[in-house]
């Protein structure tokens, strides 16, 4: 999780790095002491702001600048949580508990900020990859095609092995190629960190996965429900990747099983 904190309590700032420093699962993007600017430049996932900085004016710019993004108001009152109640914040953290608060607010804003983010993928015809419509500019050819070839197996793992036969095939199974398969894994995370998607990302020794689940997809929407998206297929997968033809095969026999049952 990426986090901008907004407050002027120095103390206040202090604990929340700490917090972050000690879990390390999350990141703390900034800390804006008097403006909001940075924030709409960042990939946050969530934004953290103390209740002393509340005013109307703006409470205005942040509901129509960040809309979508979790907000949280952190305060160490009652009143400051009828703040945070009023103007619909999606949590409230009471400096009281706050390392309590924190792990509760973070966790919400996990699961909301991956609802509101849309990875879209699209493999019918040539393959790309959008988050929220943007799309994800790969520098590293190999790089998109280990991704293609993740999304192809929707969740499992791609094992080092079968990565090299499929992108290098031909070439000797050496540590040379070995260096260029880390490579591509590196090129994809760090693609992917620009974009704030690396969560979907997963790598370890020796193999690497996407979260299915965390991914929208026509090839996917098709094999789960073939008879309401069989519209979507027409004909090609991933067409640029020899590969795929096995996939594309089975989508064929499926698609045509669904259209000869049309005529029955």
């Amino acid at each position: 999780m990426k986090i901008v904190v907004y407050a002027e309590d120095e103390m206040l700032k202090k604990r929340i790095r700490d917090y972050i420093e000690k879990h390390r699962v999350h990141d703390l993007l900034a800390v804006n002491d008097h403006t909001l600017d940075t924030v709409g430049k960042t990939n946050a996932d969530v934004l953290i702001i103390s209740a002393d900085l509340i005013t109307p004016v703006l409470m205005e710019e942040m509901q129509s600048s960040f809309k979508g993004l979790p907000l949280y108001l952190a305060g160490n009152s009652t009143d400051d949580a009828v703040t945070a109640y009023k103007y619909r914040f999606d949590g409230f953290i009471f400096s009281g508990r706050l390392e309590a608060d924190l792990e509760l607010s973070i966790n919400n804003a996990a699961f909301l900020s991956k609802r509101r983010t849309s990875i879209y993928a699209v493999t019918f015809g040539d393959f790309s990859l959008y988050k929220n419509e943007r799309l994800v500019d790969f520098r590293n050819c190999k790089a998109k095609e280990l991704v293609a070839l993740c999304i192809d197996k929707r969740g499992q793992a791609v094992d080092i092995e079968e990565a090299v036969d499929k992108l290098w095939g031909g070439r000797a199974y050496d540590k040379r190629v070995k260096g260029l398969y880390r490579k591509a894994v590196m090129d994809i995370r760090n693609t992917f960190k620009k974009y704030g998607i690396e969560g979907i990302f997963e790598s370890g020794r020796g193999y690497c996965r996407l979260d299915a689940s965390a991914i929208k997809c026509d090839y996917y929407s098709f094999m789960d429900e073939p008879e309401k998206f069989y519209y979507l297929f027409g004909g090609e997968y991933m067409h640029e990747y020899s590969w795929g033809e096995a996939t594309l095969a089975r989508l064929y026999d499926i698609y045509t099983s669904k259209k000869k049952n049309d005529f029955l």
